[in-house]
């Protein structure tokens, strides 16, 4: 069977055996010559199967004389892959497609829930970054993408300047670390001041917070 690896070309996926073809000529072209590839490979149970397979030609080795195959099946971490790729396709579309600004920052330090208040809201202001949005957030703050802000420290996006949004970031910090409906305000990047309400949520591993989730609706009109 591994003597003659042409026998397992008929159990590769009709759309994938002439590249399968011509790695294997490519293969036997040269001792010691070795591929690694990607390709679905029909199952007993009438499936096709993808797999990692690694052919190494040992034909001139008086004590092998083949081509040795070496196969790793990949199919549930293809679909594992598949699943999350569709799963964050849903997220992005979903934040796209949102009327509210929202965002999560995490903390590149993350911040024990035992330290005095006013020592987590500076903390916040030193460490927090905008770790994702989406476009409504950035033009909220007068950006054109989320591009534009995401990576960007929070104490540079002027959402944090001012005292009532200190005060605001104080009560979330004392709520521990959830706020609803809260309105501050902001300047934005034209230089304009703004107003909006938040909801915030903290997430807490291990007894530290490390990133938190909100929303950002813009009330200035009102």
């Amino acid at each position: 069977f591994y003597r003659n690896p042409r026998v397992l070309l008929d159990l590769v996926h009709p759309d994938d055996r002439d590249r399968a073809i011509a790695l294997l000529n490519d293969v036997t072209s040269a001792p010691e010559r070795s591929i690694s590839t990607q390709y679905r490979f029909l199952h007993r149970d009438g499936t096709w199967r993808w797999i990692d397979a690694c052919w190494k030609n040992m034909l001139h080795d008086q004590h092998v004389r083949a081509i040795i195959v070496n196969y790793r099946d990949t199919t549930e971490a293809r679909h594992a892959l598949d699943a999350l790729r569709t799963s964050d396709e849903r997220h992005r579309a979903f934040l796209g497609q949102s009327s509210e600004g929202i965002w999560r920052i995490e903390l590149d330090e993350p911040m024990p829930e035992g330290a005095p208040e006013v020592e987590q809201v500076a903390h916040i202001l030193r460490h927090a970054y905008v770790a994702q949005c989406n476009d409504k957030m950035a033009s909220i703050h007068g950006f054109g993408t989320a591009g534009d802000i995401e990576g960007k420290p929070l104490r540079e996006i002027d959402w944090s300047s001012g005292e009532l949004n200190r005060e605001q970031l104080l009560r979330f910090v004392r709520s521990g670390y959830r706020i609803q409906n809260a309105e501050s305000t902001w300047v934005d990047a034209s230089g304009a001041t703004r107003y909006s309400v938040h909801n915030i949520v903290g997430m807490v591993e291990g007894g530290r917070l490390v990133r938190a989730w909100g929303t950002h609706r813009d009330i200035t009109e009102q």
